[in-house]
């Protein structure tokens, strides 16, 4: 079997379409950090090539993608016994198969559903599982040729695996041809390798172990003269950033030969004028002077002059509202007078108003006194009648008898005797109807006779 390529789509961790290839005919290498797909895509070719599409179990339900309800999908391109075909197939939910063959430079479908399944298998083995998915025992002999990470099951082989191993090899007895074409490529390795795969050494041994210590020299000669190569480039641009920075400074330098010049001819000018300057400012000094006293003078007039307009104008505002404030003037005495004579009587209302309060408070005293003496001569009286109602009832005590212990208890007797009497008297008029409600027997102890 030759493989071409490989799609896989929502299987396990790759989630998505994913494809690799197409593969060269020669020695194919997938390599990538663990945990990328690199078994997953084993396993998507092991299950298109060898597994039912309507497969059931626990197995088959781990290859959907963890935390998603996605039916897992692959396709592989392959070549077998001269022929080149394309299997799909769909596992879990609506399960499919479709095995198609090229046809000049198109596919075209070969067979569907579980006779896709049968005829991709017998490629390459005959022997399928009857449930699950495929063990490598019905691998053919692809179990030789794949082995899963970790895993190197080889402890006993499958009959068809034995039988495919015995044609290959009376294929290679019967062929002349591909002994000696064999016997040549290994009289080539052992020119350079020996029998454990490490580069022969020694007398008679090939050059080649000294060509890759030559090559491996002259790499890292190679890198030494690239960095002094790379060195030599970098100082070369900085002299020529260096001579360019050059040439500027010297047009700077000479425009500051002629700045200078022009700037001595200004100094001479600027010396000769620099007494008429001192003169200037001397006398600009004494005209500031000036000009300040004078400016302070003006300010204050100016305030004064103010200060005139303001005060004439409370004046005049004075003289205009004096008629006003004269009449005010007399209302409000008028209003003074009048509010002297309204206190006067005020104060004498006061005055007897306390007085009546004074004897209105003698009179209340005296009706409290009066109330008072009242109560007492009512209770001195009252007292008065009961100690003459006491004195008489000691003198009527004394001419009277009064019973002995014997009579009050004869008293007692007759009393409870008359309640008892009243008790039943009034138990008498009660009337009390009994009606069983099953058979029974009653002893009458005592009782009126009915009728």
């Amino acid at each position: 079997m030759i493989l071409h390529s490989i799609t896989v789509e929502n299987w396990r961790c790759l989630v998505g379409e994913t494809t690799v290839g197409p593969f060269s005919e020669g020695l194919n290498i997938l390599y990538a950090p663990n945990a990328t797909g690199k078994s997953t895509l084993f396993e998507a070719l092991r299950c298109a090539l060898m597994d039912n599409h309507a497969t059931q179990g626990k197995d088959i339900q781990q290859l959907r993608p963890w935390g998603r309800e996605l039916s897992p999908r692959v396709m592989v391109e392959f070549s077998a016994k001269d022929c080149r075909y394309r299997v799909r197939k769909r596992f879990l939910e609506k399960p499919e198969s479709l095995l198609e063959r090229m046809e000049g430079e198109i596919y075209r479908p070969l067979a569907e559903g579980p006779k896709a399944d049968s005829i991709t298998r017998e490629l390459f083995s005959p022997k399928a599982p009857k449930v699950g998915m495929s063990r490598p025992e019905h691998w053919g002999i692809q179990q030789v040729l794949w082995t899963p990470q970790g895993k190197l099951e080889l402890d006993g082989l499958s009959g068809d695996l034995l039988a495919s191993i015995r044609q290959a090899l009376s294929i290679q007895v019967v062929d002349s041809g591909i002994r000696a074409v064999e016997e040549e490529l290994k009289a080539r390795y052992g020119m350079y390798f020996t029998p454990t795969g490490r580069l022969r050494t020694g007398s008679g041994a090939s050059s080649l172990p000294f060509l890759e210590d030559s090559i491996k020299t002259k790499g890292k000669e190679l890198e030494s003269k690239r960095l002094e190569y790379q060195e030599t480039e970098d100082l070369s641009l900085k002299v020529k950033t260096l001579s360019s920075r050059l040439e500027e400074l010297r047009s700077e330098a000479r425009r500051s030969d002629e700045d200078l010049k022009m700037i001595e001819g200004e100094a001479a000018n600027y010396n000769a004028h620099l007494g008429d300057l001192e003169k200037a400012e001397a006398e600009a000094k004494a005209a500031e002077s000036e000009y300040l006293r004078r400016k302070a003078l003006f300010t204050q007039v100016s305030e004064i002059r103010g200060e005139i307009g303001e005060i004439g104008d409370k004046v005049l505002s004075l003289r205009n509202s004096l008629p006003v404030l004269e009449e005010e003037l007399k209302v409000c005495t008028v209003k003074l007078e009048t509010k002297k004579a309204e206190f006067a009587e005020a104060q004498k209302a006061k005055n007897n108003g306390e007085a009546l309060l004074d004897r209105a408070r003698e009179a209340s005293r005296l009706t409290f006194l009066q109330e008072k003496i009242q109560k007492e001569s009512e209770a001195l009286e009252q007292a008065y009648l009961a100690k003459k109602n006491f004195e008489r009832a000691e003198s009527e005590g004394a001419e009277k008898s009064f019973p002995g212990s014997a009579e009050i208890q004869k008293i007692r007797k007759a009393f409870e005797i008359l309640e008892e009497a009243r008790i039943m008297l009034d138990a008498s008029l009660i009337t009390l109807e009994i009606t069983p409600e099953a058979p029974f027997k009653a002893r009458v102890d005592s009782g009126e006779t009915p009728g």
